[in-house]
């Protein structure tokens, strides 16, 4: 008997203050795989994958497919917290004067293809000491992410 793989799809609005994101989470059963992507105004900013064992994770023999409808929901459900999480964070840490708070908030936006908020903080670590070298190279990172070499060695 020849095994029917079903895909199960999430798409959701995340919004926060001027921010308004979209957030895309599908299974792709073939791969045993759930993989969610924001965008920003059609722009992509990221995207976040786990691959799962649907047969050990159910402990049993057949495939539960409400198992990846549920799976992919989950994980679009953590990914869409997380991006919202880390706004409030950024709007708590523009508060601050702490230059590290917002290099080290620069460096996870970063790391979660968030560029133009990632910018944004390590200029604002920059002018609160200007002597962070460390975040003067992440502002050169994102110049060369955006293809940029010119303006990452300034």
């Amino acid at each position: 008997m020849e095994e029917t793989k079903k895909n199960y799809s999430c798409h959701s609005k995340i919004e926060h203050g001027e921010h308004v994101f979209t957030a895309h989470t599908g299974n792709i059963s073939e791969k045993n795989r759930v993989i969610s992507e924001i965008f920003e105004e059609g722009r992509y900013v990221s995207t976040r994958q786990i691959d799962y064992d649907i047969r050990e994770e159910n402990k049993q023999s057949e495939i539960r497919y409400d198992f990846l409808s549920e799976k992919a929901r989950e994980f679009h459900l953590d990914v869409a917290d997380e991006t919202e999480a880390l706004f409030s964070i950024s709007d708590k840490i523009r508060e601050r004067k702490s230059a590290e708070s917002h290099y080290q908030l620069g460096v996870i936006l970063l790391n979660k293809n968030f560029l133009v908020e990632a910018e944004q903080h390590f200029k604002m670590a920059i002018q609160k000491r200007p002597e962070l070298i460390r975040a003067h190279f992440g502002l050169a990172i994102i110049k060369l992410r955006d293809r940029k070499p010119d303006a990452a060695v300034k």
